[in-house]
């Protein structure tokens, strides 16, 4: 048999944590043209060949594939099997040997690529070609791709029998060793790819914003017709901490991962703002980061626009009576629990984990798990909640300002960012501007930030230094940009005190408990205010004298929230499986 060589890329568009993540851009290409490019400029590969699924959520990718010149293969089998999908394509396309490569790797190495198919081309058809490792004895970076000749493959389709084993390619040799090659050649390979590790895959929103700031760092210097330089990604990654944590804390899922169902129901709208459903998007950013979850949010409200949605499978309803599938966990993020949550609630499976955030402590004995985001809580809600509650600093659940790729140290002069909530029910913005405006020096930059439900403030917006941003996107990155901020008391306080912005803040509407009011002064006597004249003391002082006593503790304490509440959600939902097989 002649031999023939071939790329064959799985990608699906309904993957659970970034649906249609192929088809998102990356600088004016969609994701998979990105790695088509790369895979192009290996010179041993024939043809490339997208294997995807019959299922009609693929048709745009199958449309896509055909425009751009790509082979498709559209499997009519069982969605989940791979290895099934894949030995198609094989078979369709006389493959003697090729390499495979997962569809959310824009990061793939040609040369690497390359190497190893020349190796394979040239030993028998059930050998297998690897690359020797590293001299320091630490992974090269490479992820998402395999080469493998014919008969080897052959080998492993037919013990590929369990389910994790037909879902992973190479599950049962890789991690398994039901299968061995008769031969295996050890490629060495460039020792600078072995200098820093980090994810190159793309299964997260979190994923996605790396591989954003990558590819239009790169294009920002180079011509539209290079390919995205490894080595030059490894030199960034070793001198840039900050790109690095825009996704370290993603998890890679295993060959035996089983991804929890959860449901997260929150609202928004003029007289709630967005506070409900800003934190519901974290939560399901860190579910999918850190435990791997399918997450579906529901949102009580009128359609609207909203950034943060468009990586988070979601749907608008008028109640949560509508809601019908089945879920591991279901996490309410409410102001108030009506008869329609309730009648929700009774009809959950028993071994259906359901967490509460920022509940009222009449309602604790509704949960198995009680999240408050509030540095005090009530007596009560203790009393009542026992060792199903979590509170304090490390429990709020904030946007992480290193996914933009705005920096503090960027910032060039004096600058107030105001924030008064996403509706502003008391009206603010006919007051506020002008008195800031008078009261700051005039060398300071002020922000004013409208939210989506706020008037429009009431004040010359072509007056020197003041600035309007109407709802804009990347807010927790805007306001990493400032030296100060003025803020109403709300989430959007401690995002500041998380980027590590100082922050007056003044609680205008008594959102906040007295309790909890006191302590807060008691931990930030600069920066918490009694009233709005108070505030403006505060905020002058700022301006003037500066902030010395430095935000990196809170700001730690703030980060470890998101993923502190994904990893307690999974073992809450672990023990209770394990009291219910137990008492069944």
């Amino acid at each position: 048999m002649a031999s023939k060589v071939i790329a064959i890329i799985g990608a699906r568009l309904g993957s659970s944590r970034l649906p249609g993540k192929q088809l998102l851009p990356l600088v004016g290409k969609p994701l998979i043209a990105r790695l088509v490019d790369r895979l192009q400029s290996v010179a041993e590969i024939e043809e490339i060949v997208i294997a995807t699924t019959a299922s009609d959520e693929n048709i745009p990718l199958c449309e896509w594939a055909k425009s751009y010149g790509t082979h498709v293969f559209a499997w009519g089998g069982d969605e989940d099997d791979l290895v099934g999908r894949v030995d198609a394509v094989v078979k369709e396309y006389d493959a003697t040997t090729f390499v495979y490569v997962c569809g959310d790797c824009p990061m793939v190495e040609p040369s690497t690529i390359s190497a190893l198919l020349r190796q394979s081309i040239s030993m028998p058809s059930d050998g297998i070609a690897k690359l020797k490792p590293s001299h320091s004895g630490l992974p090269f970076i490479h992820e998402g791709f395999d080469v493998f000749n014919l008969n080897f493959w052959r080998s492993m389709v037919s013990v590929a029998h369990e389910p994790f084993e037909r879902e992973h390619i190479g599950a049962v040799y890789h991690h398994l060793n039901k299968v061995e090659p008769s031969e295996v050649a050890y490629l060495t390979e460039d020792q600078a790819y072995a200098e820093f590790q980090h994810r190159l895959s793309v299964d997260t929103p979190d994923d996605y914003a790396f591989m954003t700031r990558v590819y239009n760092e790169w294009y920002c210097d180079h011509a539209d017709n290079t390919l995205v330089d490894l080595k030059w990604l490894i030199h960034k990654l070793k001198s840039e901490p900050e790109l690095v944590a825009i996704n370290a804390n993603v998890r890679q899922k295993t060959v035996h991962d089983t991804a929890l169902r959860v449901a997260i129901l929150c609202e928004a709208g003029p007289q709630l703002g967005l506070g409900h459903l800003t934190r519901s998007c974290v939560v399901a950013s860190a579910l999918k980061n850190q435990i791997s979850a399918d997450v579906n949010l529901f949102i009580k409200a009128d359609p609207f626009s909203f950034k943060e949605l468009d990586y988070v499978k979601h749907n608008y309803v008028r109640n949560f009576s509508s809601i019908r599938d089945i879920y591991d966990v279901v996490i309410l993020d409410l102001k108030a629990i009506d008869h329609h949550t309730n009648s929700l609630l009774g009809k959950l499976n028993d071994q259906t984990l359901i967490v509460g955030v920022d509940i009222q402590a009449m309602n604790a004995d509704l949960f198995d798990l009680v999240w408050m985001p509030s540095v005090h809580v009530p007596q009560k809600l203790i009393k009542s909640a026992g060792t199903r509650l979590r509170y304090g600093m490390s429990c709020y659940l904030l946007r992480d300002p290193n996914q933009v790729s705005c920096r503090p140290d960027m910032i060039k002069e004096k600058s107030v960012i105001v924030l008064t909530g996403g509706a502003d029910p008391i009206g603010l913005s006919q007051t506020l501007p002008e008195q800031i405006r008078n009261v700051l020096a005039d060398d300071t930059k002020i922000t004013w930030v409208r939210g989506p439900y706020a008037n429009e403030p009431n004040i010359d917006t072509n007056r020197e230094n003041f600035v309007v941003l109407n709802a804009p996107e990347g807010l927790h990155g805007i306001i990493s940009e400032h030296t100060y901020s003025l803020c109403v008391y709300g989430v959007t306080f401690y995002e500041c005190l998380r980027a590590g912005v100082p922050t007056v803040v003044f609680d205008p509407i008594g959102a906040a408990t007295k309790e909890e009011w006191t302590l807060l002064k008691e931990l930030l006597p600069e920066l918490v205010a009694d009233d709005i004249d108070d505030a403006f003391e505060k905020l002058n002082k700022l301006n003037a004298n500066g902030y010395d006593r430095g935000l990196s503790e809170i700001a730690e304490k703030l980060a470890d929230g998101p993923n502190s509440f994904a990893d307690t959600v999974k073992t809450f939902h672990t023990e209770k499986r394990k009291l219910q097989h137990a008492t069944a």
